[in-house]
């Protein structure tokens, strides 16, 4: 007869690790909730969807606060009509409570120039999002942004990545 020993913490470890399928649709769905919610850039949604420390990195190195970053997507939104979202989350792996993954958003909708004139607009980002479980529940810790493509009808306009 074998005997396996195992100790408490890989006991803990074990019951805290989601499996890697469930993990990726919950935070899919988390993805989703958010980009559906964002524009409202409320007290409530930060709660709901980041933890208190949550810091967004761009890709130029530039930190936002999670309510510094709600704000900003408001003001983004507020420039940008007909918004529309996809995105894919890969590479998804977990370490306690802790998960980790990339995220790559693609962002379409029509913009106005300074004349007035309508411009369809198309930006891709990719980045590693952390998450921390909370509570039992999976909110975004830090968002760092590895590459932004912006096009303003079908020309590429930007095309940044982060060095380093």
């Amino acid at each position: 007869m074998t005997t396996r020993t195992i100790s408490l913490g890989s006991l803990l470890l074990l019951a805290a690790t989601t499996p890697a399928a469930n993990l990726k649709q919950e935070l899919t769905q988390h993805i989703g909730a958010f980009l559906k919610e964002e524009t409202k850039g409320s007290e409530k949604l930060a709660a709901t969807h980041f933890t208190p420390s949550f810091v967004f990195v761009h890709v130029n190195g530039g930190k936002l606060s999670r309510m510094r970053f709600l704000d900003a997507t408001k003001k983004r939104d507020a420039l940008v009509e007909d918004e529309e979202f996809s995105f894919t989350l890969s590479n998804v792996r977990q370490s306690g409570n802790t998960a980790r993954g990339i995220l790559e958003v693609v962002t379409t909708g029509v913009t106005y120039g300074a004349k007035g004139d309508a411009h369809k607009i198309m930006v891709n980002e990719r980045s590693e999002i952390v998450w921390k479980r909370v509570n039992g529940k999976w909110l975004a810790d830090s968002i760092q942004v590895d590459r932004v493509r912006q096009k303003i009808d079908g020309k590429v306009v930007a095309d940044q990545r982060r060095t380093g």
